[in-house]
């Protein structure tokens, strides 16, 4: 399997308004994204992301930086493993290519925040 972020799937929203994207390799619920206009932070988002067995990521790179909270499962990257109670912190423009064996992975994500100072639009 392989997910990438331009890759087809469905969006729904809860009763509570929650976010959820699912595919058949990733499934995410936001649980706070700072895309879009008027939004005080344009980049920064937060979600679980529940990643099916054998998952493979594009390659991409984090402007904002990435910190991971690895919950369930094994999640991977070329760096190494990470079994659930790892805590990631990724710098800016920090590079990867995540994937998944067998168990899977359940991770808590939050991009864009790292020197998010310089990551603000500037006032018309």
């Amino acid at each position: 399997r392989v997910a990438s972020e331009s890759r087809a799937g469905v969006v729904t929203h809860d009763a509570g308004g929650a976010r959820h994207f699912a595919a058949d390799a990733v499934e995410a619920m936001a649980m706070h994204a700072g895309f879009g206009r008027g939004h005080p932070v344009i980049g920064i988002s937060t979600a679980l992301v529940r990643w099916a067995p054998d998952t493979r990521f594009n390659s991409h790179t984090h402007p904002g930086g990435e910190e991971i909270l690895v919950l369930q499962g094994l999640f991977r990257d070329e760096q190494g493993e990470y079994p659930a109670g790892t805590w990631l912190r990724s710098p800016r423009w920090s590079r990867h290519t995540p994937f998944t064996g067998a168990e899977g992975a359940l991770i808590y994500v939050k991009v864009g925040h790292l020197g998010a100072r310089f990551l603000m639009p500037r006032a018309a």
